[in-house]
């Protein structure tokens, strides 16, 4: 009998808190900050993405960043229009060819 009761309290005490996390979750406040995480880990994301693109043109050299430009048309691989774009303006930058 005494298992039993044990049993039954944790169970009781476990649903009571169950109940507590869902009132406490389901509070408009609560569901306008979720929705504003939300919204700012969107823009966070987009803003890494960004980020990456700039360091990836940083980080090609004058050297490679010709080569890239002469062999843009001739290249085998698809090239996006953002990476054809970056690459002429980081020649432009660089005053290796005019825009």
């Amino acid at each position: 009998m005494d298992l039993r009761e044990k049993r039954s309290k944790r169970l009781r005490e476990r649903k009571w808190r169950v109940e507590k996390h869902h009132q406490e979750v389901t509070r408009p406040e609560q569901i306008e900050r979720s929705i504003k995480l939300k919204e700012t880990a969107k823009k966070t994301r987009k803003r890494e993405l960004r980020d990456s693109d700039a360091r990836i043109v940083m980080k090609i050299g004058n050297l490679s960043l010709c080569a890239c430009a002469l062999n843009i048309y001739a290249n085998p691989y698809p090239v996006s229009r953002t990476s054809k774009a970056l690459i002429s303006n980081g020649l432009i930058a660089l005053n290796i060819c005019k825009p």
